[in-house]
């Protein structure tokens, strides 16, 4: 079949820093009017048009309906993995919803992906939860020889306690007290005089003393927002406390 000529509608010299290209005006069989240099042989305005108008006998070929919006399609021999009518159409489509439970709360919640995520929980607090379960179950804390004579102290005045008392603090992790009472809803803390540099300023602390004080803060300012009373108690001062505090 012989290839038809397209029609020009107007030939002009272009003003640009390449002024020996020619230019002229063709008009595309949909009735628009492009530009084009001379010598190209360019005949639709358009991809769209190329594909509406080329002779079906020369398309090799298949019509399908988009994935995203079931609207009709050229899809050519090389476009194999062609999908979408356009780029919107393609980011719809890509989008994968997918409903998974939280390991925690059991909440079901949505993640975007085409793979199953690693992620297991609908939140951080809930995955920081179950960190904290793991590691309470992993726990095994052996009391302190201060914390056994204040246990022993407890016990000879008939005083009902909880040891190692946690209470949430935030992102889901909590914090440990030495002791719970109940009955007075106080928590006491048993410090030992080197970990908790007694007698010594900030400036005089080491590494370890520095953070254990940073926490000692952060445990104070914790159990007077969550409504208990907090008694700290030296561990060389045991002997010398007064139970009369807690009764």
């Amino acid at each position: 079949m012989a290839k038809t000529q397209p029609k020009v509608i107007s030939e002009f010299i272009g003003k640009s820093i390449r002024k020996h290209i020619m230019f002229q005006i063709r008009e595309c069989k949909c009735g628009k009017h492009f530009k084009i240099a001379k010598y190209s042989s360019k005949v639709y305005c358009s991809l769209e048009c190329s594909y509406k108008f080329r002779n079906d006998i020369a398309k090799t070929g298949i019509i399908k309906q988009c994935a995203q919006c079931n609207k009709n399609i050229y899809i050519a021999k090389w476009q194999t993995s062609k999908k979408y009518c356009c780029d919107d159409c393609r980011q719809k489509g890509s989008i994968i919803i997918t409903n998974y439970i939280c390991k925690t709360c059991g909440k079901t919640y949505s993640l975007h992906g085409k793979f199953k995520p690693m992620r297991k929980f609908c939140s951080i607090k809930c995955s920081n939860v179950n960190r904290s379960m793991l590691a309470a179950k992993k726990r095994s804390y052996t009391n302190t020889k201060p914390e056994l004579e204040f246990a022993a102290l407890l016990s000879l005045n008939n005083i009902e306690y909880n040891t190692q008392q946690k209470i949430s603090w935030k992102h889901g992790w909590w914090k440990f007290y030495d002791f719970y009472i109940p009955e007075k809803n106080i928590l006491v803390e048993v410090d030992g005089t080197y970990w908790h540099g007694k007698n010594l300023k900030d400036n005089e602390l080491d590494v370890r003393q520095i953070h254990t004080r940073k926490n000692d803060l952060i445990k104070n300012d914790l159990a007077i927002k969550r409504g208990y009373t907090l008694i700290r108690i030296w561990s060389d001062e045991i002997q010398t406390f007064k139970i009369e505090q807690l009764k």
